[in-house]
């Protein structure tokens, strides 16, 4: 274990077969299936990392590009509100806020 804070490892064992729930691995997982286009199923997998690990901002911020991509603003623009409210100085969901809102959050 890391030993960093934001960083939860939950480990489910079936077997031989073990699953990893930390942030970073279902981050990364999310990316996958952005980069090959399947934004449903990198949607549904961001928001089990949020619900995992409702402190990190990084996956609500991902979660908000992924709804925007998938034509869902109002949701998006609910999500990069989140990540300011984690991440206040977060100055690129400042700047999507404003485009998609047409003002300064």
């Amino acid at each position: 274990m890391s030993g960093r804070r934001n960083e939860r490892h939950v480990r489910c064992c079936a077997g031989r077969f073990a699953y990893d729930f930390s942030q970073r691995s279902l981050n990364t997982l999310a990316d996958r299936l952005i980069d090959q286009k399947q934004l449903p199923e990198a949607r549904r997998m961001l928001e089990l990392n949020i619900q995992e690990h409702p402190e990190a901002w990084d996956p609500v911020n991902t979660l908000a590009h992924v709804l925007e991509s998938l034509g869902e603003k109002d949701l998006a623009i609910a999500q990069y509100r989140r990540v300011l409210e984690l991440f206040p100085t977060y100055t690129p969901a400042k700047r999507r806020l404003e485009v998609l809102t047409g003002k300064t959050p």
